[in-house]
């Protein structure tokens, strides 16, 4: 059992901010990016929406204990692209663009968490849990398969900034085409765990039944075998798993 790393980055040529020139808050960052400033019609335009749904969002992701809990799962059952039964979503997760995010029956996405489905998407199986302040960039778009645990502080990210043609890695205050970047998806498949701490950079596949241990990385564009564990930065393999045997719910 290895882990198999590519050879070739690739880059995304599809990455652009175009793709979402109606969505105010995209227009008025670039604007600003640009220009130092925001047009009137924009900074309008973003305080109403601050007034009719950014605030009351505020309340509903803050609102503590079960009724939040029921709450939330009202909300997000409108504004999700698809979510099935019996979700559980914590306090204070931040989740944008939830029109491209999809969460299965049973999920449970805990306090804290963040889930951002600018330019792509995310998609996650039944009865999964993702665990306290984890982070999910679904640029690239995010698989997550069934029965799956993502560990708390865990970062999942489909997009990434990478040395490459003499650009730059200093964020979002420049232009897309000056900055160096890898875009593509992330899958991770059934029963797989990834532990407390861990890093899954884009292009990754963890396999079915796989462990990436506490505090490891998964450079881009590697494939973690089925039911094997890998430990380290980068991942290396350490050992097997046995296979999961008792039946699906």
């Amino acid at each position: 059992m290895t882990i198999i790393r590519s050879s070739t980055v690739k880059k995304d040529p599809q990455f652009t901010p175009s793709d979402l020139k109606n969505d105010v808050q995209v227009r008025s960052f670039l604007e600003f990016r640009a220009t130092g400033k925001i047009s009137f019609n924009n900074l309008l335009m973003l305080g109403f929406k601050s007034a009719l749904f950014d605030i009351p969002m505020s309340v509903f992701r803050y609102w503590p204990g079960v009724l939040g809990m029921k709450l939330r799962q009202i909300l997000y059952s409108i504004l999700l692209k698809e979510m099935g039964k019996n979700v559980l979503i914590g306090h204070a997760t931040e989740i944008s663009y939830p029109k491209a995010i999809m969460l299965a029956e049973h999920c449970f996405i805990d306090h804290h968490v963040t889930m951002d489905a600018l330019f792509g998407g995310i998609t996650v199986g039944k009865r999964v849990h993702i665990a306290p302040y984890a982070i999910i960039t679904g640029v690239g778009h995010v698989t997550i398969e069934d029965y799956v645990g993502i560990g708390a502080f865990a970062r999942i990210y489909s997009h990434s900034e990478a040395p490459m043609d003499g650009k730059r890695l200093c964020g979002p205050m420049i232009p897309e085409e000056m900055k160096g970047m890898i875009t593509a998806p992330v899958i991770i498949q059934k029963d797989a765990l990834i532990g407390t701490g861990a890093v899954v950079l884009p292009g990754a596949f963890i396999g079915e039944g796989a462990i990436v241990a506490a505090n490891s990385l998964v450079p881009a564009n590697t494939i973690v075998q089925p039911w094997t564990i890998v430990a380290g930065i980068p991942a290396k393999f350490v050992g097997l798993r046995k296979k999961v045997v008792v039946p699906d719910i």
